[in-house]
């Protein structure tokens, strides 16, 4: 007769070999699901070597023609143009509406703050239109463009245009007289915008030279010696 003390410990004994039996059972298989995949095993990419970028070389500016004076080169046009020392430069990304270009590349003569606003007593820009036209045409359209974008409702003169030759380009160069109603006394009414426009490889170039004549002001306007001089500093990106 099996007393209870020695079949309680049969079956404690018995319940210890299924846990175990069925423990390694499962280890068993589970090694055997890992040894008989027959997919692709991936293993984890190395890390990627740490390589240094190359340097950023910046390509320096053309000396500047006229003593002091500020070397623009506008990607945008292709072409390189300079400003007295005491204008201040546009940023890279700003544009302005030129009639049937863009312009950019820009730099003004003395801004100054009126009545909330900014003003400036002079601007510089120039554009690309990828049509090769007449450049007496696109020069008379630049500055029209501009006359009608910056004064209300102008009356706009133009000027015959005038052959020029740069670095080997035919172009003209065409003068507008505006003259517009001022809407107060920080506004122009008067001003002179002259354009010089290249036919080039890739389609038509312009640069813009804006002056208001009168309004607050004035007497820093850029003279017409100093525009002629800023255009004299026109010529190709090279």
């Amino acid at each position: 007769m099996t007393r209870p003390n020695a079949r309680r410990n049969a079956l404690i004994t018995v319940l210890l070999l299924v846990i175990v039996v069925g423990g390694g059972t499962a280890a068993v298989l589970l090694l055997a699901r890992g040894a008989d995949r027959t997919g692709p095993t991936t293993t984890a990419a190395p890390p990627p070597e740490k390589t240094t970028p190359p340097p950023v070389t910046t390509k320096p500016l053309p000396p500047a023609r006229n003593p002091g004076w500020q070397v623009i080169v506008n990607h945008d046009s292709g072409l390189v143009y300079e400003v007295p020392g005491s204008w201040t430069l546009g940023g890279t990304r700003m544009a302005r509406p030129g009639g049937v270009l863009s312009l950019s590349g820009l730099a003004a003569a003395r801004p100054f703050q009126c009545d909330g606003a900014e003003f400036v007593r002079g601007e510089v820009g120039s554009g690309r239109m990828v049509r090769r036209d007449d450049p007496a045409v696109v020069a008379a359209a630049v500055a029209e463009g501009a006359a009608k974008s910056n004064y209300p409702s102008p009356t706009v003169e133009l000027s015959p245009p005038t052959p020029v030759a740069v670095d080997g380009l035919a172009g003209a160069t065409v003068v507008a007289d505006v003259s517009s109603s001022a809407p107060s006394p920080c506004h122009a009414s008067k001003a002179r915008i002259t354009v010089l426009a290249l036919t080039v490889p890739n389609g038509t170039v312009a640069v813009k030279v804006e002056v208001p004549e009168d309004g607050k002001d004035a007497q820093f306007s850029p003279s017409a010696e100093d525009v002629r001089k800023i255009l004299d500093t026109v010529r190709q990106l090279s």
